[in-house]
């Protein structure tokens, strides 16, 4: 996989929270992943396992697919892709406004595999933003059409978001309990991926986004992998080193649709920092 990574698109990313690259993993490559996707999903060893009526969302730990280098080599190449550990790495660093003081980040903590087999919705298909906030790379294993479910994002609300998370992790450091769904009163201008095979699109999952619907005859398979930021904390939610226009702010409200009765955030690196 090849990726060109200069100035220029470091900054689109981090004023629109996203960046696509279509079709640049070659087919040998991509038929390669796909098969170790179907292996893992096959051997069960999951962190999590949701079922739907159209399929399936899995999830195995990076560091399982890693340890297993030689059985998956495929994806152990695209976990260990540099174009990709150093396209995040800047993003993380532009939200701090001391980088040179942070852990590295670890790349790919989690992959999720989800595989739609027939009409029906996707996961996550309302509007939302992430609770516990990442950086996702998201592949797509076949030709992504209106109707194969494309997953949409609204441009530029990252920063809206990280302002209201902000002001619910100060009373309640859990990101659990943040309420991340979200309510346009008017429809945002969104941009929706209608890629080609082998495409990556890398997205702030702080980014208002949501996941399309399978239609007619259409399948979708993908896996995205979650990187957490190394530090969860002000800096990251107020981003000190950048200050972007905000003439382009959505009027939304925020809400959660279910009872959060008992839950906790099992791992304390994702904890709100101050």
């Amino acid at each position: 996989m090849q990726i060109k990574l200069d100035g220029a698109l470091l900054s689109q990313f981090v004023v629109n929270g996203f960046v696509c690259f279509d079709g640049v993993i070659p087919p040998s490559e991509l038929e390669g992943m796909e098969r170790e996707f179907d292996r893992l999903v096959s051997e069960g060893s999951f962190l999590s396992d949701q079922r739907f009526e159209n399929g399936y969302c899995v999830s195995v730990a990076g560091a399982y697919v890693q340890a297993r280098a030689q059985e998956l080599p495929q994806l152990s190449a695209f976990l260990s892709d540099p174009s990709l550990h150093q396209l995040m790495t800047a993003y993380f660093l532009s939200f701090y406004s001391q980088p040179e003081q942070l852990p590295a980040p670890i790349f790919h903590q989690q992959l999720d595999l989800e595989e739609n087999v027939r009409a029906g919705s996707t996961s996550n298909s309302d509007w939302h933003f992430d609770r516990s906030p990442s950086l996702k790379c998201a592949v797509f294993f076949n030709d992504i059409g209106p109707n194969c479910g494309p997953f949409s994002v609204v441009p530029k609300t990252h920063f809206q978001t990280r302002e209201r998370a902000h002001r619910q992790l100060e009373k309640n450091p859990d990101p659990l309990f943040v309420d991340n769904y979200v309510k346009f009163k008017a429809a945002p201008e969104r941009t929706t991926f209608v890629v080609g095979p082998g495409s990556v699109v890398v997205f702030d999952t702080f980014l208002i986004h949501q996941g399309g619907g399978v239609t007619g005859d259409g399948r979708r398979k993908t896996m995205r992998t979650v990187t957490w930021p190394p530090i969860l904390n002000h800096d990251y939610l107020h981003p000190a080193r950048f200050a972007p226009d905000r003439s382009d702010d959505m009027d939304f409200e925020t809400y959660f649709p279910r009872d959060r009765t008992g839950q906790s955030i099992k791992n304390p690196q994702h904890l709100y920092r101050g």
